[in-house]
């Protein structure tokens, strides 16, 4: 398999990230990721190999993505580890800072829920990582997890340095504006801004914040709708305001189901089991127990 070849047809699917539903996005890349690895295991010129590994940690991560987002932990925890070992065959500390960033998704708030280690695997992959989008995305997930913890002093100024390092140095590879991070915008940033605020109890900033993102994600990007409006509705019930939480949940619920976003049904459902017993929340509940 050419490098360049696999590197336009990786490009090519992490574009689709969030358009496709997450099942099938993770389908492709296991398929892509085994036949990079029956070509690794073949003779290849130095330089070739390099890039084919680098193709092949992001191949990984992309995967590992799509399952986490599908709502399968344990096989999106699988892919991701598929791309800590590639990455460390490659003795790049890029790659093995993209790696550790991705490992991260699993122990941190919409995961197993553990930000400690969360924050372990951050502060790796940052002490490795120069390219400004990868610090921008490694510091906004740090910043979500410190938040989780209550910490907010130490969660703003992670968000304030991810604002830093955001369209500074260099992108590279599959984390550019045209790959799996493409979406990482200014309107974006606002929504994990946001998601921060809304941990740290703050709503009426979770509210703005996450409204910019929503009004800036095109309809046809249902998953990345859905995670702002499950957000939302996190936010406001956090605040107290129930009917409100409802209509996001209800919407985020919809979009999460035209999606194949099984994390974001799983989400509401777990908001659902936290509200008060009301009328709104009664028509959530009918909701959820609609779908098969």
């Amino acid at each position: 398999m050419d490098a360049a070849i696999a590197r336009a047809v990786l490009e090519d699917a992490a574009a689709d990230y969030g358009r496709v539903p997450p099942a099938t996005t993770a389908a492709r890349a296991r398929t892509r990721l085994a036949d990079l690895m029956t070509t690794l295991r073949g003779t290849l010129p130095l330089d070739e190999r390099r890039e084919l590994l680098r193709v092949a940690v992001d191949t990984a991560i992309l995967g590992g993505y799509g399952e986490f987002t599908a709502g399968r932990q344990a096989q999106a925890a699988d892919l991701f580890g598929h791309a800590t070992v590639i990455a460390r065959q490659s003795a790049e500390p890029e790659l093995q800072a993209r790696a550790a960033g991705a490992a991260s998704t699993i122990v941190g708030p919409h995961g197993t829920s553990q930000p400690a280690a969360a924050l372990r695997l951050l502060d790796h992959a940052l002490a490795l990582s120069e390219r400004g989008l990868i610090r921008t995305w490694l510091h906004m997930r740090q910043a979500e997890s410190l938040a989780a913890l209550g910490r907010t002093d130490e969660a703003l100024a992670a968000v304030d340095r991810a604002w830093t390092f955001y369209g500074h140095g260099d992108h590279g590879g599959l984390f550019t504006r045209t790959g799996l991070l493409s979406n990482w915008t200014p309107e974006f940033l606002d929504g994990m801004a946001g998601r921060c605020y809304s941990f740290l109890g703050y709503p009426t900033d979770a509210e703005v914040e996450l409204g910019i993102a929503l009004r800036s994600t095109d309809a046809s990007n249902q998953r990345t709708r859905a995670m702002w409006l499950a957000d939302l509705a996190q936010s406001r019930a956090g605040a107290g305001q129930v009917d409100g939480a409802v209509d996001a949940a209800t919407e985020s619920l919809r979009e999460s189901r035209a999606a194949g976003y099984g994390l974001g049904e799983t989400r509401i459902r777990q908001l659902a089991r936290t509200l008060p017993d009301t009328p709104e929340a009664a028509r959530l509940d009918r909701l959820l127990a609609t779908h098969p």
